[in-house]
């Protein structure tokens, strides 16, 4: 029986291509060399069913697009207005990957959540006003119903669970991955 993996792809399709969308193109870059190996694992990189194509550009080989029957632009709205509906019970059960700070809501699959930085709350006049209030309410929510949460660094990883309260033992550290083609000893 194989295992799934459903990643957030939306920072790849974004009209804004930021740091976010780096950071999940270089752990993409990184996995799919890793999983030519392991043909029992499915990942699949969820996007707006219009914004697949654009993933080719990636040249990825073993992780396969997941198209969510919406717009990005309907996506994007209903993450912010918190509308989103249980998108396990639309996208299937997995265990499911959020690399932009904020989870979906599912049903009932297990799910990673990547925080980058505190900035949003320790230093708020660096984060667009709108975007700073999103994150100061959404975040919160994401670390506590994710079953596990990522930080690029054990000093971050240290920071989140002080901040959020949680236990470090939930905080994982996974860096930024690196494509072997280019970097290599």
């Amino acid at each position: 029986m194989s295992q799934r993996l459903v990643i957030d792809g939306k920072a790849l399709v974004d009209p804004h291509f930021s740091g976010i969308g780096h950071y999940t193109m270089s752990l993409l870059q990184a996995l799919d060399e890793i999983l030519v190996d392991e043909p029992d694992v499915d990942v699949r990189l969820a996007v707006p069913m219009r914004q697949v194509a654009n993933l080719a550009r990636f040249r990825l080989r073993r992780i396969r697009p997941l198209a969510v029957p919406m717009s990005y632009a309907r996506l994007r709205r209903l993450i912010e207005q918190g509308r989103l509906p249980k998108m396990d019970r639309i996208c299937g059960r997995a265990t499911y990957f959020f690399p932009n700070y904020v989870r979906w809501p599912l049903a009932s699959s297990p799910s990673i959540t990547a925080v980058h930085d505190l900035s949003f709350d320790k230093v708020p006049d660096t984060v667009d006003g709108p975007n700073a209030l999103f994150l100061r309410r959404e975040v919160r929510k994401s670390v506590e119903m994710s079953d596990l949460v990522t930080a690029l660094t054990s000093t971050m990883a240290d920071d989140i669970a002080e901040h959020y309260l949680i236990a470090r033992a939930k905080v994982h550290i996974v860096g930024c991955g690196t494509d072997r083609r280019r970097f290599y000893k």
